[in-house]
């Protein structure tokens, strides 16, 4: 299931067709709890939807699971059985390409069972408003208030541990960063604070020395170090620099005010540079 941006991508995805078919949504965390088999993930990854806590009550149980991969354990084994249901029958989806959109609504079943990343605004298209209730940011800590106040906030989204030296992602170069942070300074007029949130502290408090509109936001400041808390900072800013990320596109989708900046890098990924449907077409890409 990937990450939090990734889960959140499935389950906005998963929401609007169980919507659209009147039929209730279920969530298969097997391949988050359950770790044998997976040799080839870099990163394994937890269920990391809990600071929504409506979610916990979507979890399928095994019962309601069992003829998704006949009960099998092993992650490996289970997704070959998957990947034979999905050609025998019409319950089993798995995303045919990463991007652009391409479900074929009228082809699923009212019992079905989806696997991909679902990275595209249109799979929810048309329940944008729901799908921004389903993941409403809870209020935050007063002691991370501070970096909102004064000039106009602007998240920036600086993506690296994971990314370096990872050929399933490209990594942004630093460029990509001086040529955002001049773009959003021009169109506020220089009005503005870049608060930097990062993965690597240090890199990103070397990068950006001595840059008087800069603050790299360190989790320790708060007395508070979750992705959670970060996650809900980076959504409550007023304007956004994202990476190709989608824990950082979540949080400028997320963000209530209407008039928002976003720029986001205009190639996703290099492997596939003019393939994606991932952006709103407001957002400015460089």
């Amino acid at each position: 299931m990937g990450g939090l941006g990734n889960q959140m991508f499935q389950v906005a995805a998963g929401y609007a067709l169980s919507r659209q078919m009147g039929v209730p949504l279920t969530l298969d965390i097997r391949d988050l709890m359950d770790r044998s088999g997976q040799t080839r993930v870099r990163i394994y990854r937890s269920f990391e939807l809990g600071q929504f806590k409506f979610l916990e009550d979507l979890i399928a149980s095994e019962d309601e699971l069992f003829e998704y991969g006949f009960g099998i354990k092993s992650f490996a084994i289970r997704r070959l059985c998957l990947k034979i249901q999905s050609r025998i029958g019409n319950k089993v989806h798995f995303e045919k390409n990463s991007y652009p959109y391409c479900l074929k609504e009228n082809l699923i079943s009212n019992n079905a069972y989806l696997i991909g990343f679902w990275q595209s605004p249109y799979y929810f298209k048309g329940y944008e408003e729901e799908v921004r209730s389903l993941f409403e940011i809870f209020p935050l800590p007063g002691d991370s208030l501070q970096i909102l106040d004064g000039r106009q906030s602007v998240a920036v989204s600086l993506r690296r541990t994971d990314y370096v030296n990872n050929p399933g992602h490209s990594l942004l170069q630093n460029d990509y960063y001086f040529r955002a942070l001049d773009k959003m300074r021009s169109m506020l007029d220089g009005n503005c604070l870049f608060n930097i949130f990062s993965d690597d502290i240090g890199y990103a408090k070397k990068v950006f020395s001595g840059i008087t509109d800069v603050n790299v936001i360190d989790p320790k400041m708060f007395n508070h170090d979750d992705y959670a808390l970060k996650f809900r900072i980076m959504s409550q800013c007023k304007h956004h620099i994202i990476a190709n990320s989608t824990y950082s596109w979540w949080s400028a989708w997320l963000s209530k005010d209407t008039d928002k900046l976003v720029i986001a890098p205009k190639i996703w990924n290099e492997k596939n540079p003019d393939g994606y449907d991932i952006y709103p077409t407001n957002w400015h890409l460089i």
